[in-house]
Order: structure tokens, then C-alpha cells, then sequence
């Protein structure tokens, strides 16, 4: 498909062009500070399994721009059939979304994604979303000087004025804040914390071992996928979804940055799982493990200055109580721990 000579959008249909697809960024923000670069080999493995229906019930296509044989842009149109079971419609995500400053590429690659997303039955269109949640999503509005978490996107200010010129609106507002560890634990959280433990009997289920970790693996995506069922872009995860993104997470955290609370009987009520920062590390990376991306993570992941609250989740009959003051009362105790 061509809007004129020089600009052409086409499926990626080989190992080049996915190459192609998953580079692309890297020149794009060559020259970017606050861009935040993935891991090449990560970004493979997320693509190629996403477009298996048999691994997340999804299809997917992805598409590049070229103009006069240079790349100019790309992205992914996502249907998700987990979600459509959950909604009752065929919402079409579009993701990896990224373009020059030129208003013909975005809307050329925007009508190649709504083009196969109606041969598909897609009833609308909607993102960044990535194959699930646990993908990254989401599209800067605001704080462009900002390198943001590992786990978030990141893009140039002009990708807003190019949304709203195609008649996209605003679904939701995701906001990040930092917040600074205290030096002392305040006192009306002690207070809740006393009360969470001797009256209710919960506790926090200490993870010493990436092992440990393991063994409550399922319970926390089952308890992940039932406390974020009604926030945008959640769907139900298929049991290879889980395994994967488990390999795919475990060896980057920290044992006891992982907090599960329990009750009194030990049954998993609520979890909150930070990281060390792996921001500075993976702009160091630039995409590779190796020779150096890897000493770059793990020495992050050992003398962490900076953590990423990369997930959060509590039963719903839990949190009017103030479970999260608990997990935050034992993450920050593991902050004072490392320093």
C-alpha cells in the first residue's frame, strides 16, 4: 500500500524485517536521553510468541513504513481473543507505534493497522496496548525531559499531535510519581501495620530465593489477573503466558524486592513487586546482553540507588483495610536493608 511513490507500508514477513521492526527505535532516538531502549533478544521473543495464536490466543500483524527505502516508522495491530470473550467485541490494540515527524507515515501506518483489523472483524481501534497488560502501553503526554521505568514507554512530543490530528481521544491517565523513602518509618504506619498483623494475622511471606519466588508463581498471576480485571487493557492469561513471562521477569528480580501478603491461613491476599531501576543500565546497553549489557543489569540489580513499583494488587474484599500500607512498610524496610 502506497499513498504515493515515494511512501510505502509493508507486512513484516521475514526475519530481516522483524530485525528491521525492532531496530528501527534505536535510530529514531539515537539522540534522545530520556528514551529508555529494550533488550533486543526480549523484544524477539515478545513479537514472535505474540503473533502464535496458540501461545496468547492472539493475532496479530505488523507493519513498516518506508519512504524511498529508509524506514520511517512502524507498528502492530493486536487482536486479543481473551478480550474479546471479556467484552463481548473485537477490539483491535496497536503498539510499537513509532514514526518521524511526518503526518502522512502516522496516518498511513494507523490505516494499515484499521485496514487489517477490519478483515479481522475489529470493531475499533485503541492504544498503545501491547499482546496484555503486562506489555508495555501507554503514550507520554506530558514530562518529556523524564526517563521513566524500564516497564514504560517513552516517545517524542510531536506522537500526541499526531493522535489527536487522526481524531484519537484520550481513554485514560496513567501518572508516575516518585516518591522518597523516608529515613524513619512514620508512626501512623506503624500503628496500621500493628493492627494488619495482630488483628487480622497478616503477614509478609518472606522470598529469600528466586525458588521461592517460583513456587508462588501461579498464585500471583491468578491474584494479578483478578485484582486488575477491571482496569483498561487486562485480559486473562493463558497458562504459556504465564510461564513465559515468569522466565522472562524472575531473572531481573530481586527475591526480596517481591512482597506477597498473607492471612492467617497463608493464602495469598495481596503482592507488591518492585525492581531496581534498570533504566541507566539498559540506555548503557543499548539493546545487547552482551559483552556489557549484562554486567550493566546485574550490577544495577546489586547496588540499586533508585526502584521501580512495576506492580501492586490486593483482594478486593482486602482493600478498604489498608493492606498496601503493609507491603509498603515491608518494601521500605528492604530499601533501609541496601541502602
Amino acid at each position: 500500500k502506497a499513498s504515493n511513490m515515494s511512501l510505502r507500508i509493508r507486512t513484516v514477513a521475514s526475519k530481516r524485517d522483524l530485525k528491521e521492526f525492532v531496530r528501527f527505535p534505536f535510530r529514531l532516538y539515537a539522540d534522545c536521553p530520556y528514551w529508555v531502549p529494550p533488550i533486543n533478544k526480549a523484544e524477539y521473543f515478545t513479537l514472535e510468541r505474540g503473533m502464535d495464536p496458540d501461545f496468547g490466543a492472539t493475532k496479530a500483524r505488523l507493519f513498516l513504513a518506508e519512504r524511498n527505502g529508509r524506514t520511517v516508522g512502524r507498528i502492530a495491530a493486536i487482536i486479543n481473543m481473551k478480550e474479546f470473550e471479556k467484552v463481548g467485541e473485537k477490539h483491535t490494540r496497536f503498539g510499537w507505534f513509532d514514526f518521524e515527524d511526518d503526518r502522512e507515515v502516522s496516518r498511513a501506518l494507523v490505516d494499515a493497522a484499521m485496514e487489517w483489523a477490519v478483515k479481522e472483524g475489529g470493531q475499533l481501534i485503541k492504544g498503545p496496548y501491547g499482546f496484555t497488560a503486562l506489555d508495555k502501553a501507554g503514550m507520554v503526554i506530558e514530562g518529556f525531559d523524564f526517563t521513566g521505568p524500564a516497564s514504560t514507554l517513552y516517545n517524542y512530543e510531536y506522537y500526541r499531535d499526531h493522535m489527536v490530528d487522526m481524531g484519537f481521544e484520550k481513554d485514560v491517565d496513567w501518572v508516575e510519581f516518585e516518591i522518597k523513602t523516608p529515613s524513619e518509618p512514620p508512626a501512623r504506619v506503624l500503628k496500621a501495620v500493628d493492627i494488619l498483623q495482630n488483628r487480622y494475622g497478616l503477614h509478609c511471606v518472606p522470598m529469600r530465593s528466586s525458588k521461592d519466588v517460583m513456587q508462588r508463581v501461579d498464585e500471583l498471576f491468578q491474584l494479578y489477573v483478578e485484582t486488575y480485571a477491571e482496569l483498561p487493557g487486562t485480559v486473562p492469561l493463558t497458562q504459556k503466558q504465564v510461564q513465559a513471562y515468569a522466565k522472562q521477569y524472575l531473572p531481573i528480580l530481586r527475591p526480596d524486592f517481591v512482597k506477597f501478603v498473607a492471612d492467617a491461613e497463608g493464602k495469598m491476599i495481596g503482592f507488591g513487586i518492585t525492581m531496581p531501576s534498570m533504566s541507566r543500565a539498559l540506555q548503557k546497553a543499548r539493546g545487547r546482553l552482551w559483552p556489557f549489557g549484562v554486567w550493566h543489569i546485574m550490577q544495577a540489580k546489586r547496588k540499586p540507588r533508585l526502584a521501580d513499583l512495576v506492580l501492586i494488587g490486593i483482594k478486593k474484599e482486602w482493600r478498604s483495610r489498608g493492606v498496601h500500607t503493609l507491603i509498603f512498610w515491608d518494601t521500605m524496610r528492604t530499601y533501609w536493608d541496601v541502602g
